[in-house]
């Protein structure tokens, strides 16, 4: 039996734009990194990313072949400052409504995500449609918040 593939869609330079966010795939350890903005992009694969614009430190550098989708989850939105609101399966972003969620507690099957009625899996796919339809929209990686039953098992 082949074992399960641990990472998500891989991307191509086709794929991807300066500004995407992404998540880096290390082999070593087998997992992904936190949330990862591309600043530059050559022509040979290599990629220039940062964790925010605000950060003074030289940019990670990393070869396409390791560049992978990030998957987006209603926990990855809320760490990007959207508000979703679980009742009534809306996306809100500052004052925009920008678009919906199938049922979030729906046991048989993931949320689908839809901006602007187009259906998004993927962080890239929602920056492309979002800096189509918004003049000036900077986002930001702000982290997971943990709820307070996490800190008290911390």
């Amino acid at each position: 039996m082949r074992p399960k593939e641990k990472r998500t869609k891989k991307l191509t330079l086709r794929d991807i734009h300066v500004g995407d966010w992404v998540q880096v795939w290390s082999p070593i350890p087998e997992r992904y990194s936190p949330p990862m903005k591309i600043t530059a992009i050559h022509d040979d694969g290599t990629i220039y990313l940062t964790i925010d614009d605000e950060c003074c430190c030289d940019p990670w550098e990393e070869d396409i072949k390791n560049i992978d989708a990030l998957p987006i989850t209603i926990d990855l939105l809320k760490g990007f400052g959207f508000q979703v609101e679980e009742k009534n399966y809306t996306i809100h972003y500052k004052d925009y409504c920008i678009g919906c969620i199938s049922d979030p507690k729906s046991k048989y099957a993931k949320p689908n995500f839809y901006i602007y009625g187009c259906h998004c899996r993927h962080m890239h796919e929602l920056t492309d449609t979002l800096y189509k339809k918004i003049d000036n929209i900077r986002l930001e990686w702000n982290g997971m918040d943990k709820t307070k039953e996490e800190h008290e098992t911390v």
